[in-house]
């Protein structure tokens, strides 16, 4: 399956089933793109399995739709992004994000008027929270019955928040700083929104941290930026801090980790580094709380994200920078010992599979979203 939504395609995100599938189209020049003009008509997409688009909800803005997700369960559908402003467009700058009801694709809630746009946007497992990222802030929103939200502002760090995530239960988020000069990461207790409590690492080597992602079967967490990926536990909280530190061989660039994610039991950590004109896989093993190595694979070009399957087993990556320049996705398929890979004609971005590796999905800038059997 291949839609072709326009623009860019920034996000993807699947149910756990792989029935539903929503995605987002943007537009920001970066490099190897040939126009300035970020103005234009953007949207969030759902689809099922089979391509049918069940709907859709456009508007006309600058930059569009950042971040998408849908709820394991596959009835809530967040997105966000960037209305109006940003570098390029019609001042002021107004972020905004929207939660839908994905049988309707009716807004349950939707906010217009933030400062700066959304960067990150995650769901639990059933949409009763949201937990989404600024530039500014974090927030987390409460969906009561379906049809309203209550937001709680944890953080304002005057700096710039890149990736989020959610516990499935939606009692945990933590979310990264890429923009501090001291490398921080927030964990935070939800469990009681009149009352979350904030846990906040000490400053770490990685000055920007730019991805992060929460076990969703453990206690376990990681991060990452700059040469540096971070494990984390929520089982020493009273000491909050890393674990472990793994720093990629030299080569890198100074901002060699590009996306990093952990499997539902803790113990394997996946990453991709990007080395300049060509990109790295690395399988970190968790053992004993030490990241060590356990694999490495070349990638073709510069790569941007990286996802896995519950028992890890299956592990997916978009490749591809500047924009100018072609992508893979790729699934290495570790339990039948073959690696499969599809090429688009533009850089990818995002790419996401389900639990049971059997369906996966990613996002290019040549404006499609494709979908694959795993």
């Amino acid at each position: 399956m291949a839609e072709t939504l326009g623009n860019m395609v920034n996000a993807v995100a699947l149910s756990s089933d792989g029935t539903k599938i929503a995605g987002a189209s943007f537009y920001y020049p970066y490099s190897g793109t040939a126009s300035l003009n970020t103005h234009g008509i953007y949207g969030t997409y759902f689809f099922d399995n089979n391509g049918n688009m069940l709907w859709k909800d456009e508007f006309t803005g600058d930059e569009g739709v950042y971040a998408v997700d849908v709820s394991q369960d596959g009835r809530i559908v967040a997105s966000g992004g960037l209305l109006s402003g940003g570098k390029y467009g019609t001042p002021p700058s107004k972020g905004f994000f929207r939660i839908f009801d994905s049988s309707t694709g009716s807004v349950l809630f939707s906010k217009d008027d933030l400062p700066s746009r959304v960067n990150s946007i995650k769901l639990s497992a059933t949409g009763d929270k949201v937990v989404l990222s600024t530039a500014r802030e974090l927030i987390v929103f409460d969906v009561k019955n379906r049809i309203s939200a209550t937001p709680v502002t944890l953080i304002n760090t005057g700096s710039d928040i890149e990736a989020v995530d959610i516990s499935s239960v939606g009692n945990w988020c933590i979310c990264s700083d890429s923009t501090r000069n001291d490398g921080i990461v927030y964990l935070i207790d939800i469990s009681n929104l009149s009352n979350p409590v904030l846990y906040t690492s000490p400053s770490v080597n990685a000055k920007h941290l730019i991805t992060c992602d929460l076990s969703k079967g453990s206690d376990y967490f990681v991060a990452g930026g700059d040469n540096s990926i971070l494990l984390f536990s929520k089982a020493n909280i009273a000491s909050f801090g890393p674990l472990s530190e793994y720093n990629p061989s030299t080569g890198s660039t100074s901002k060699a980790v590009r996306w990093v994610c952990i499997s539902n039991d803790g113990k394997t950590v996946a990453a991709v580094i990007n080395k300049k004109k060509a990109g790295i896989l690395l399988i970190l093993s968790n053992k004993n709380n030490k990241l060590k190595l356990s694999k490495k694979y070349s990638l073709g070009f510069n790569p941007n994200y990286v996802g896995m399957n519950q028992d890890s087993t299956k592990i997916v990556v978009a490749d591809g920078y500047p924009d100018s320049c072609p992508g893979t996705f790729y699934l290495f398929d570790f339990k039948n010992k073959v690696i499969k890979t599809s090429n688009t004609s533009k850089m990818n971005w995002p790419i996401c599979i389900i639990d049971n590796g059997s369906l996966l999905s990613g996002g290019s800038d040549d404006g499609s979203i494709y979908c694959f059997q795993g």
